[in-house]
């Protein structure tokens, strides 16, 4: 019972923070509280891995040479339903 969260912490690549592993352990019926498993956490080195954001890649501000539109995209239209 002392190592449950960190069963659970641990069997989903450690994503899980103590409001979701209280959530797991009070559906398995294991009575926590979610300060308890927020501390006890603590007191193993565990942590959530946080998802990372989305990092642009894209760096149009550049002084490289561009490319002729060899396609001729054109993307405006005069009137809508046009093209």
């Amino acid at each position: 019972m002392i190592c449950s969260p960190c069963r659970v912490c641990c069997g989903d690549k450690s994503r899980y923070g103590s409001t979701r592993i209280f959530a797991e352990l009070k559906s398995r019926n294991i009575p926590f509280n979610r300060d308890t498993i927020a501390k006890r956490m603590a007191s193993m080195g565990l942590a959530a891995k946080v998802k990372r954001k989305f990092k642009a890649t894209t760096d149009s501000n550049h002084g490289k040479v561009v490319d002729k539109n060899l396609l001729n995209q054109e993307f405006t239209s005069a009137y809508p339903n046009q093209k």
